[in-house]
């Protein structure tokens, strides 16, 4: 498959604490709603804007035109921008009629909140942004916006959705399909929790149109998105929520936890949700201590699912109801402690469907694999299923390792595979097409999940205060 996506910076996307972001051309910032309009700021591609560190009720970026390869990017500077838009029913940040723009809180002074110092997952993030419980979503990005890359942004709290990345079908066509494409969008290394919807809000939901005013419409697509090294926890409704991105959308790297804690309907209190319309890979994602499915799959053509930990989870790990669709490959998860399911496929409208489900560590209280249906062909194969999460010997998933240990029997379970797209595991280690290993993490006497995940809930999020 040709691929769409291209870096909007002029090198790759490298690691915090490592990229540098060139002398800012200007600093801007006293106002209390800044407003940041390229119809009278001349910008040109490749510039750098700075925003001066301090207290801001709101702030908007429009109109800003950058190049393929060279961004008009928009820092922190001196310091955190925190914008609190408590009292308004608008979002914090606004991003419209952009192209090849970036917003990024990699500048200087950048920090991890002190309310987060006893968090091993917390990173440092220039930006901080938060609506009141009433308000919308927090950063908004519409106007026909396309080519957008935001990163190191922590946000604290959303009357709807962290992020909202989409337009709404209009009836004068104007932001519909074949009209509008929205192109290459990439949202990394974000801090995201206590939202009343979801985390990320990416693409429409109805991509198969909805009626306005009698007529029906349908929303633009997304060719193009990257969703990566985010981490999303205490979100009302899903933590990552996509739909209508037709092409080369991926996600992975994530942390996702505790999420789905206050959902608007009982089915959005899933971890990750791939919407119609979407084609999609998804992998090395962490989804655990989550009340309803860890990953939901509407989507249609070929849609990849693997190397993805996930636990505690209230519903099926991984479940896919899809009225279309090609292929779906589910392969070398590690899916544990479900109530529901382990891997469950659902084929609602008969249609000719080819599904592999292979190689994965499943632990559920229900079946392992559950395939409902018509016309699905089923591959399976290498797959180590458990009665107890404690057989797979891993070595301690009661805090979330589940990296093998030397006489785990998953290391032995699993079937040899070769595909061109699996060629590491959760920790980016080869994959040899020799390997008889199952689950997400290849063993290795030097690696081990470091990380300690939480697993108390915190009080209501209503309630939760700015630090």
């Amino acid at each position: 498959m040709k691929k769409l996506f291209i870096s909007l910076c002029l090198v790759s996307f490298i690691c915090f604490g490592m990229e540098r972001i060139p002398r800012a051309k200007k600093t801007f910032g006293t106002e209390k709603h800044l407003i940041l309009d390229g119809k009278n700021i001349r910008h040109k591609g490749g510039e750098v804007f700075a925003i001066r560190k301090g207290k801001y009720q709101k702030i908007t970026i429009r109109n800003f035109k950058g190049s393929l390869g060279k961004p008009v990017t928009f820092v922190n500077s001196g310091g955190v921008v925190e914008v609190d838009n408590t009292s308004m029913r608008s979002s914090a940040i606004g991003i419209s009629n952009c192209h090849f723009v970036r917003l990024t809180g990699l500048g200087s002074g950048a920090e991890i909140h002190p309310s987060h110092k006893n968090d091993p997952l917390a990173f440092k993030c220039g930006i901080r942004a938060r609506v009141g419980k009433n308000g919308p979503h927090t950063v908004n990005v519409t106007g026909k916006s396309t080519n957008i890359e935001i990163d190191h942004i922590e946000v604290f709290g959303a009357g709807f959705a962290g992020f909202n990345i989409k337009d709404e079908p209009s009836l004068d066509l104007s932001t519909n399909r074949d009209r509008y494409t929205m192109y290459n969008i990439s949202v990394h290394d974000n801090h995201i929790h206590h939202t009343k919807g979801e985390g990320f809000y990416i693409g429409h939901t109805f991509y198969k149109g909805h009626k306005v005013k009698g007529k029906t419409l349908f929303p633009h697509v997304i060719k193009g998105l990257r969703v990566y090294n985010n981490y999303l926890h205490h979100t009302g409704c899903e933590a990552i929520q996509i739909g209508s991105a037709e092409e080369d959308c991926e996600v992975y790297n994530n942390y996702l936890i505790h999420t789905g804690i206050s959902p608007f309907s009982k089915h959005q209190n899933s971890g990750l949700q791939i919407g119609l319309g979407t084609q999609a890979k998804v992998y090395n994602n962490f989804i655990s201590d989550v009340p309803g499915a860890g990953i939901v799959v509407f989507a249609h053509k070929d849609s990849y699912i693997y190397n993805n930990i996930i636990s505690k989870i209230g519903a099926s790990g991984i479940i896919t109801h899809t009225e279309g669709g090609d292929n779906f490959w589910f392969v070398h998860n590690t899916v544990v402690e479900c109530k529901g399911d382990g891997i469950h496929i659902g084929n609602w409208k008969n249609r000719k469907l080819q599904v592999e489900i292979k190689n994965n560590i499943v632990e559920s209280k229900s079946k392992a694999i559950s395939v409902n249906g018509k016309s699905i062909k089923l591959r399976e194969g290498g797959n180590y299923i458990l009665k107890s999460t404690s057989k797979a010997t891993f070595k301690d998933y009661k805090q979330g390792d589940f990296s093998l240990t030397s006489n785990s029997p998953a290391r032995k379970k699993g079937s040899r595979l070769s595909y061109s797209w699996l060629k590491y595991d959760y920790f980016s280690q080869n994959r040899s097409s020799n390997s008889k290993e199952a689950g997400a993490i290849l063993y290795n006497s030097k690696t081990s999940q470091q990380t300690n995940f939480k697993t108390n809930r915190p009080p209501n999020p209503w309630k939760y205060k700015k630090p």
